[in-house]
């Protein structure tokens, strides 16, 4: 039996995955803070550089790559990143040739597809070209899909957050070079998507040396089947949830529609890049502990307290302060996104939980189930959010989002629940009696606050109350999990 992870062979222990664990998620915030500096930063330039039509036209383009990609890979890095034996070499053979034959068929196809998707969207001309670009990012950021899924799998985080500075860095420099220095325009975001795509590809092979090549082994292929195929629609299924607003808005309500859409979204999502990080470690965390249901427990209410104490707060001090916040930092340019920028936000708040549970039941041998979840939930994004576009408009999209994710945060809460008995109220008591009185009073600071240096002072008086508030409810559970990890760290 050819192992191709030597250095990494063998099953691990349950204290080496929480060492790996915590070890992940260190490398991981630093990587979240770095790539967090590089996204706002460049984010802002761009936001007030171009229009918001070009903001649309970039969420068409960036949406069609990535559809695409998920189509592509069909499951091939969470199989990967599951199973319990290590990979063989004729096993690896099978994925990366299965997931090459994906990639070129459906690069092609989006090739051909480019003219009509871009008049679809509304796009011009330019569109065409830029999904060509897509097509040739598609290809390159492909070939490094298994050796990205090897790091994961062995929790080498620090070598993974490293990759994401990398593709960061490239894309906003290409980007703000691209527009301020030569004036490109929306091609900036194309030329942007193709060099980080190279950045993908070949990276990973530093990172984790492994040599390409081509077989097929039909045991291999079963498998992928078996758990890969529902595994990824269910990953599919979230991200045409998640990007309902560009496939609905883009054809109906126009590019500049689209732009603010895309601009509240994107400005939501930032405090719930922490809770996609978690998220990204907890599935090969979880992976590895599935039959260690006492542990799953414990592991499963830290994180969602974590996440509620953390992102959670974050998340409802913007929604506080959202007229303000937008106003006073990227001018009254995008103040028509504040209604849809609160809306996705209370939709994140759902995310902090259903973003550590849905990857479990696919942790736990159930892809089926998280698959189902995800494709009722993107189905009724859709269908409400169609129905309301007559009435709410611009809004519509962002509140149908915000209506089905409550409904699916319940829903995956009770399929966790049959698999694992953790204490929800465990995990939300803290969180909850913290965050209230904060955002209350945040509310009323809108009355007063008229300059940036009153908002970024209210801010942070939330935040003061808010942690020494979280210390005073549960200070010892803080701290002991705090020695805990600092213990662990120590060991690595």
């Amino acid at each position: 039996m050819n192992s191709v992870t030597e250095q990494n062979s063998g099953p691990l222990s349950a204290g080496q995955i929480k060492k790996r664990a915590v070890g992940s998620f260190v490398s991981m915030l630093t990587r979240e803070g770095i790539v967090g500096l590089i996204t706002i930063g460049g984010g802002w330039l761009l936001a007030l550089w171009l229009s918001p039509a070009d903001f649309g036209t970039f969420a068409v383009i960036q949406f069609l790559g990535l559809l695409f990609a998920f189509f592509t890979e069909i499951g091939f890095g969470g199989m990967l990143v599951r199973k319990q034996t290590e990979p063989e070499s004729g096993e690896l053979a099978t994925i990366f040739t299965l997931q090459m034959a994906a990639v070129l068929s459906f690069a092609l196809l989006l090739f051909l597809s480019a003219a009509p998707l871009a008049q679809f969207f509304k796009m011009s001309e330019t569109g065409t070209n830029l999904l060509h670009l897509v097509t040739l990012s598609l290809v390159f950021s492909s070939l490094g899909t298994v050796p990205g899924a090897l790091l994961e799998r062995n929790l080498e985080f620090n070598k993974l957050a490293l990759m994401d500075v990398l593709e960061a860095a490239t894309f906003y420099s290409v980007a703000l070079i691209s527009v301020g220095v030569f004036n490109l325009g929306g091609w900036s975001f194309g030329l942007a998507l193709v060099l980080r795509s190279l950045v993908t590809g070949f990276g990973f092979y530093f990172l984790h040396p492994w040599r390409p090549r081509l077989g097929f082994q039909k045991a291999a292929a079963l498998e992928l089947a078996r758990f890969g195929i529902p595994y990824q629609m269910s990953v599919v299924a979230a991200f045409s949830k998640d990007n309902s607003t560009t496939l609905l808005a883009g054809p109906l309500l126009g590019p500049a529609a689209l732009g603010y859409l895309n601009f509240a979204l994107s400005l939501s999502q930032i405090p719930a890049r922490l809770g996609l990080l978690v998220g990204r470690i907890a599935f090969p965390a979880f992976s590895r502990l599935q039959d260690d249901k006492a542990r799953l427990k414990i592991g499963v209410e830290q994180t969602l307290k974590f996440l509620l104490l953390t992102g959670g707060a974050v998340t409802l001090m913007m929604i506080a302060t959202a007229p303000r916040l937008i106003q006073l930092i990227y001018t009254d340019k995008w103040s028509p996104a504040v209604v849809a920028f609160i809306l996705f936000s209370i939709n994140m708040l759902g995310s902090y939980v259903t973003t550590p549970l849905v990857p479990m039941l696919s942790a736990l041998g159930y892809p089926g189930r998280s698959a189902r979840i995800m494709l009722v939930w993107s189905a009724a994004t859709w269908l409400i959010g169609l129905l309301l576009i007559p009435s709410l408009g611009l809004n519509s999209l962002a509140a149908s989002i915000c209506l089905t994710t409550s409904v699916a945060t319940v829903w995956c809460i009770f399929e966790v629940q049959r698999l694992v008995k953790f204490d929800l109220w465990s995990a939300i008591r803290v969180p909850f009696f913290c965050l209230l009185p904060v955002t209350i009073g945040l509310l009323f600071s809108n009355l007063w606050v008229t300059q940036l240096w009153q908002l970024v002072l209210v801010l942070a008086l939330g935040l003061v109350v808010h942690t020494a508030l979280a210390f005073a409810l549960d200070g010892r559970a803080l701290l002991a999990e705090a020695r805990s990890i600092i213990a662990l760290r120590k060991e690595r």
